[in-house]
């Protein structure tokens, strides 16, 4: 695979968090911003959602075994919840920078690719910001929105746990300073970062359960 070598003039920017706290429309305005990021291709085995505007390419599960087997496929996983396979090749990353929203199980993963670098960005929100913002996704206590929620307590707990995990907080109204968080991270990546309290807060909030609503006073 002397292909790989390509990869050490690359850099790949990991962005982990819960579901609906923003990482899509984050990216969406880095890459409109900025012409040397782009987003990483990768494959999938799950269905196109309706009139869904996404960057992956969806085959069938023989086409993903066929990748994996020819040694094709650079990384290849299943999702814990959608038992879906995701994975890239070597066009899967196309620019300079290439953004990728993963779980946080499948980090260590891309890691361990020849990157040039490789960035992990953390995004947390005000706890009562991302309910909203939750609950517009999943109104009702689905076994489908139970396992996002088991995902979030995950992905939450393991960046509180990983020193080389950068943080930002997505503030309602300031997505252009969130973005310049972003991209100084990336550019110029800090030796060491501030906890911020939003996770915890999350991770609260979970625990009391995001379907419920505190009585006014």
């Amino acid at each position: 695979m002397s292909g790989l070598k390509t990869l050490s003039e690359k850099l790949l920017v990991m962005m982990v968090g819960p579901s609906a706290i923003g990482k899509s429309t984050l990216m969406n305005e880095i890459v409109k911003n900025h012409d040397d990021f782009a987003y990483v291709e990768a494959f999938t085995t799950r269905l196109a959602r309706p009139n869904e505007q996404t960057h992956y390419t969806f085959i069938d599960k023989k086409e993903a075994l066929r990748l994996h087997q020819t040694r094709q496929a650079l990384t290849y996983v299943e999702h814990p919840t959608t038992h879906a396979i995701y994975g890239t090749t070597l066009e899967s990353y196309p620019a300079r920078y290439n953004l990728l929203d993963t779980l946080s199980g499948s980090v260590g993963m891309y890691r361990a690719l020849p990157f040039e670098r490789t960035v992990t960005v953390a995004v947390t929100a005000p706890s009562e910001q991302w309910q909203k913002w939750f609950l517009s996704r999943y109104p009702e206590a689905t076994e489908e929105a139970k396992k996002r929620l088991n995902e979030a307590t995950l992905s939450i707990n393991w960046a509180l746990n990983d020193s080389e995990t950068r943080w930002i907080v997505n503030r309602e109204g300031m997505l252009q300073d969130t973005v310049k968080e972003m991209t100084n991270i990336i550019f110029d990546p800090p030796v060491t970062s501030s906890m911020p309290d939003e996770p915890y807060a999350m991770l609260e909030l979970i625990k009391k359960g995001v379907w419920h609503t505190p009585k006014e006073k």
